[in-house]
């Protein structure tokens, strides 16, 4: 082929934006969170009000724990397009949800249901947020039982332990954890809460999601004002595991992997490295 024949081809500004948009999408299918961001923003910068990004950015930042960017992105999408949609609502719920906004993720994810009665994230979402409001335990449930039957996969009904099964469960996640992190861990207290407390979750910036599994309790070496040599060798005064959160796993296997995930994390918080990739940046669903 003659080489002339290409000079100065390029893609047509409609196709080389799908292409782009196809992109986001298969990185958010791989939960590659960052890079989808990354994508998504480098597209809106040619195209600052282009919705479908703004869209996919806003379900990239919110796969981050960025949920504070999400919901600041799901409401400039609702100033460029505000055709009400059951996939933005649930996705603004959830993104409420964690802000710790308990109300509007209730009116986010019903207003999705009146939408769309059969999408089991704004039932899952809208359980999530009545199980901390008082009073709503019952109408909580419903929405849970709503949401698993609905997708069974994605969301499960909790699996139940006490207190023995959970300190069996502990016991086996420390075997799967590096010797250092179990190091650290031995010896420390740890309780077994239902959920965050939302006030703790409110007195961080931004605010800590209530989805969150677990939590260290005292003053990390990693914040301290002057450098610690070996920040391994101060331990946590303790640790929090939110069971209502972490049972809501389809096995005790699973269960224990996500001990194991918790315990390596909240270690390596505690020291001061970061315990996510670029890509792997997310909060497990529950």
């Amino acid at each position: 082929m003659d080489d002339d024949i290409l000079q100065g081809w390029t893609l047509d500004p409609d196709t080389r934006i799908r292409m782009r948009l196809d992109q986001v999408r298969k990185l958010l299918d791989t939960m590659a969170w960052h890079e989808a961001v990354l994508e998504a923003e480098e597209l809106l910068d040619e195209e600052p009000q282009h919705v479908p990004a703004l869209e996919l950015l806003a379900k990239a930042q919110l796969g981050m724990m960025d949920a504070e960017g999400a919901v600041l992105t799901w409401e400039q999408v609702h100033a460029l397009d505000p055709t009400p949609s059951a996939d933005r609502l649930a996705s603004l719920a959830m993104a409420r949800f964690d802000t710790t906004d308990l109300v509007g993720a209730v009116e986010a994810a019903r207003e999705s249901i009146r939408l769309d009665s059969g999408r089991a994230e704004a039932h899952f979402v809208l359980g999530l947020a009545l199980e901390r409001l008082p009073g709503r335990s019952v109408e909580a449930a419903q929405a849970l039982v709503a949401a698993s039957r609905l997708d069974p996969l994605a969301y499960p009904f909790p699996i139940r332990l006490d207190a023995k099964g959970w300190e069996q469960a502990l016991t086996t996640a420390m075997l799967q954890v590096t010797p250092e992190v179990r190091a650290l861990w031995e010896g420390v207290p740890v309780r077994l809460p239902d959920y965050p407390d939302m006030e703790l979750l409110r007195s961080s910036q931004p605010h800590l999601s209530p989805r969150l599994p677990g939590m260290y309790q005292g003053n990390a070496p990693s914040l301290a004002e002057e450098p610690v040599e070996d920040p391994w060798s101060e331990k946590p005064d303790g640790l929090l595991l939110f069971t209502q959160n972490l049972a809501r796993v389809h096995s005790l296997d699973e269960l224990v992997e996500r001990l194991a995930d918790v315990l390596e994390q909240e270690a390596l918080v505690w020291v001061g490295e970061d315990p996510w990739g670029p890509d792997d940046v997310e909060l497990e669903e529950m």
